[in-house]
């Protein structure tokens, strides 16, 4: 090489190179697959999710309640209705070893449909027996059963009545409850109510031993319980113009105060608790928007009158309670709560307070106006009370109340107390149930009046029925009789029990 092109080459700026970064970034072959497949799932798993928040509705009811139910377990927890609104009375015991209503029914009664069988037109007069599900429709009726918010009264419904009445009912029970609605029907009074002197004002001159009690709020209320725990209501049934007319009575005879709906007919809580139970459990059964503003008012009456101090409810309200107004102040609170109406969860902790300070032998007796072993009564209300509050049924002082009602058998003549007990021993079920039955249906049935205008009335003389009168002696009757179907079943019995070990 020359000097001349050395030069030249050495005057020559040198060449620049880019730098060589520390870490290199660049995604090469594998990695762009990897990054592409994980970009592609995070958007394909948002638009699946946001999809289906649109399509899938909450499983929630139309009026907020959340349905927890496991029907295919071996052995099924207690489906359980949690309130959003109101308060809950204490919380049940959901506990392995006692059986849900549901799957009681599941269990014991489920039967094959006979191909074709109708599902409309049922003839409300008649006892069905044909109404069973088919094994292939189990699981969508029981479904069905459990997502109504309405569950406690869903065993007057036709296909349901007729699977519970063959756990101690029978055609002839069904008969005599027929009779006795027809005389109940015969002897309502123009305005639409009921007077336990059947023959005041007018009434009937034919039928004995009219009681002597005035409020026709209480007798109204009294004697429509009976229709409706039969499944008959103002929009269903034979007897719906009966049943709205005596509704619009009661509906009538609210007094508006500033505490609520008063509805005592100018006598006391009875009356109040045994009105307000016929509106809000034909409220529940028919979803009658006219009925809520009633039972609205109704339901904080009874808020406000209970005692402050003792939890309980007596004649008047504020009054230091007994257990027998406070045993009908509770199914009628339970009422209102089916139809969602507010009831403030203290009003039932101090009900279960005031349970505490009537009970003997930790909760096995009940006495009236305190503790007490002698008073059958109301050890019956109190443990229907316990019962319905939360006492699981291998609770030991429910276990010796039971056998203490079981051992004194039905009365012959108090129908109070064999309406409160024929409950307690129906939710407990087993052997105490089907001997304790067994003797007070054929007693009811063999002493049902059958000639003339009597025909299908009862009538006992005790310390009720002379108050009380054939009104009364008829509903306490009918709603006795009524048993298996009016409520469904709280616990399991052991027969299901051992079927579900099996």
């Amino acid at each position: 090489m020359s000097a001349t092109v050395l030069r030249a080459k050495l005057a020559q700026p040198a060449e620049r190179r880019p730098a060589k970064p520390a870490v290199d970034w660049r995604l090469r072959g594998p990695q762009k697959l990897v990054m592409a497949a994980l970009v592609s799932g995070i958007v394909h798993f948002s638009l699946l999710l946001a999809l289906a928040l649109v399509l899938i509705p909450p499983r929630s009811d139309k009026r907020g309640v959340v349905i927890l139910a496991s029907l295919t377990a071996p052995r099924p927890e207690k489906v359980a209705l949690l309130h959003v609104t109101p308060p809950k009375s204490p919380p049940r015991d959901h506990s392995a070893d006692e059986m849900p209503s549901v799957a009681l029914l599941a269990s014991k009664f489920v039967a094959a449909r006979p191909t074709g069988a109708a599902r409309t037109g049922v003839d409300l007069t008649k006892p069905r027996t044909d109404l069973a599900p088919h094994p292939a429709e189990t699981s969508e009726w029981l479904t069905k059963i459990a997502g109504s918010p309405f569950g406690m009264l869903d065993g007057r419904d036709s296909e349901l009545k007729a699977a519970l009445l063959a756990d101690g009912g029978t055609r002839e029970s069904e008969e005599a409850v027929e009779r006795g609605l027809r005389w109940l029907a015969a002897h309502q009074r123009a305005d639409g109510s009921w007077h336990y002197n059947h023959s005041y004002g007018g009434g009937c001159e034919e039928c004995s031993k009219p009681g002597n009690h005035g409020s026709t709020t209480a007798a109204t209320g009294m004697a429509l319980l009976p229709f409706l725990g039969a499944g008959y209501t103002h929009r269903r049934g034979p007897y719906t113009e009966t049943v709205r007319k005596g509704l619009d009575f009661l509906k009538s005879k609210v007094i508006e105060t500033p505490f609520g709906g008063d509805l005592q007919g100018g006598t006391n809580l009875y009356a109040q608790a045994i009105a307000t139970l016929a509106l809000c459990e034909a409220y529940a059964m028919t979803e009658d928007r006219s009925l809520d503003p009633v039972c609205r008012q109704a339901i904080a009456f009874i808020v406000h009158a209970q005692d402050p101090n003792g939890g309980g409810w007596r004649y008047t309200p504020g009054q230091a309670g007994d257990t027998s107004v406070t045993g009908w102040m509770w199914p009628a609170l339970k009422s209102g709560q089916m139809n969602y109406l507010p009831v403030p969860a203290s009003t039932f902790k101090k009900a279960w307070q005031f349970l505490d300070t009537m009970q003997d032998d930790s909760g096995a007796a009940y006495g009236y106006l305190g503790p007490s072993k002698q008073e059958p009564t109301m050890t019956a209300v109190g443990l229907l009370c316990r019962m319905y509050g939360g006492w699981p049924r291998r609770h030991p002082s429910l276990a010796r109340g039971v056998q203490t009602l079981s051992r004194k058998g039905p009365s012959p003549t108090d129908l109070y107390y064999n309406y409160y007990a024929a409950q307690v021993l129906r939710h407990w079920g087993g052997a105490e149930w089907i001997s304790w039955n067994e003797r007070l249906r054929e007693q009811l049935i063999r002493t049902q009046a059958t000639a003339g205008h009597e025909a299908g009335s009862w009538y006992f003389r005790d310390k009720h029925g002379d108050q009380g009168g054939r009104l009364y002696n008829t509903a306490m009757a009918l709603l006795t009789l009524e048993v298996y179907y009016r409520y469904l079943p709280i616990y399991g019995t052991g027969a299901v029990d051992e079927q579900f070990k099996k």
